[in-house]
């Protein structure tokens, strides 16, 4: 019964979901539903479907709520980061992904920099670092280079807390999660001006669940020299347990010259568009922000919201 309950939902919703048409967010959480929902998706096999984005074949297992979200969208569910990356990388730059994951972020930043361009992604967790390189191995993406390891201030061994209920959670602060639903996992760390040295990213996208500020100030010198754009996540609670705060990401960011904007979508007719807001970051938040440098005198946040 819960198969054929399944196969009725998939074979009405998802053709109208995919297309994002009006209400199909309604209907994704009135009958697909999130992380509480996942026992109803159980028993089906994890399987491979083509990313409408950028059209490489993607691992998803819908009994975890984000793959089930990306099978019924052909896409990840973050999209605003995705529509800015479209915006922002061209053919031939050079883009670094610092907590990549299963990687759907690093395969279309793939895409989009071409075979001239480069992506350095960096995933210590074994589990979706290795669903991502079978995703590089299925589609024979050639300009990824996957890394095994976090990005810190000083080079060493760490436990990273991954609740079994999303590995896009592991965090290397206090999870939010009990014991008995994290698994913790010891691994190695790096800074990643060493591991960049003499790279010019043209985009660094972060998010590593609260240990932002720690992976910036491994790239210091990164920052200073080559002004990247970066993009991060910041929730306050997450920083919090890593022992950091919003103040201190803010300040440290601003010392080295860089401005914050908050990424967010508007609607254009049938369409969403990326938007940036020049603003001051505040102490509660759970937003993703992109941060300008002064000297990047080429970048326009109005250009990017047409």
């Amino acid at each position: 019964m819960r198969r054929f309950y399944q196969n009725t939902l998939i074979f009405l919703l998802r053709p109208y979901i995919s297309r994002e048409l009006p209400g199909w967010g309604y209907l994704y959480r009135a009958f697909i539903g999130d992380y509480t929902a996942d026992a109803r998706w159980r028993g089906r096999p994890p399987r491979w479907i083509r990313g409408k984005l950028h059209q490489y074949e993607m691992f998803v297992d819908l009994s975890q709520w984000t793959n089930r979200s990306t099978f019924f969208l052909k896409r990840l569910y973050d999209l605003p980061t995705q529509l800015l990356l479209k915006k922002l990388l061209h053919e031939g730059d050079l883009f670094v992904d610092v907590g990549a994951n299963e990687g759907m972020i690093s395969i279309l930043a793939a895409r989009l920099v071409g075979p001239t361009g480069k992506v350095i992604s960096f995933e210590p967790n074994p589990k979706p670092r290795s669903i991502f390189q079978a995703t590089i191995d299925r589609n024979q993406i050639k300009n990824i280079d996957l890394i095994p390891v976090g990005l810190g201030y000083q080079d060493g061994t760490l436990s990273l807390s991954v609740p079994k209920i999303n590995t896009g959670e592991g965090t290397f602060g206090r999870s939010n999660y009990p014991d008995g639903l994290v698994e913790v996992i010891a691994c190695e760390i790096r800074r990643g001006d060493d591991l960049l040295r003499d790279q010019k990213p043209k985009v660094i996208k972060i998010d590593v669940e609260g240990f932002e500020l720690y992976a910036l100030r491994g790239l210091e010198k990164t920052l200073s020299t080559a002004w990247p754009l970066v993009i991060t996540e910041v929730i306050t609670s997450h920083l919090a347990n890593s022992g950091t705060s919003v103040s201190a990401l803010v300040s440290f960011m601003t010392s080295k010259g860089y401005q914050p904007f908050k990424i967010g979508l508007k609607r254009r007719s049938f369409r969403h568009i990326v938007a940036l807001t020049s603003e001051m970051v505040p102490s509660d938040v759970e937003d993703d922000f992109l941060w300008v440098h002064s000297s990047n005198c080429d970048f326009d946040s109005d250009s990017l919201s047409v």
